[in-house]
């Protein structure tokens, strides 16, 4: 059986930013990867900024933010 405790401490609130811009937060694992981060960003609120542009740079501070740059 899980640990509640143990789940709670290990996930953390991870900003996802559009040009510097906050979008939106998601729930994610404090060691998931870069990959892991995108794919649950790019699911979230922040989908529609990144449908209409092209991606030029993401930059990812695990456990912090994911931000695309667009154009």
């Amino acid at each position: 059986q899980a640990n509640p405790s143990k789940l709670i401490r290990n996930t953390v609130n991870l900003a996802v930013q559009v040009n510097g811009k906050l979008r939106d937060t998601v729930q994610i694992t404090k060691d998931a990867s870069q990959q892991e981060a995108q794919t649950l960003a790019e699911n979230s609120e922040a989908a529609k900024f990144l449908k209409t542009a092209t991606v030029h740079k993401v930059i990812y501070v695990p456990g912090r933010i994911i931000n695309y740059v667009i154009k």
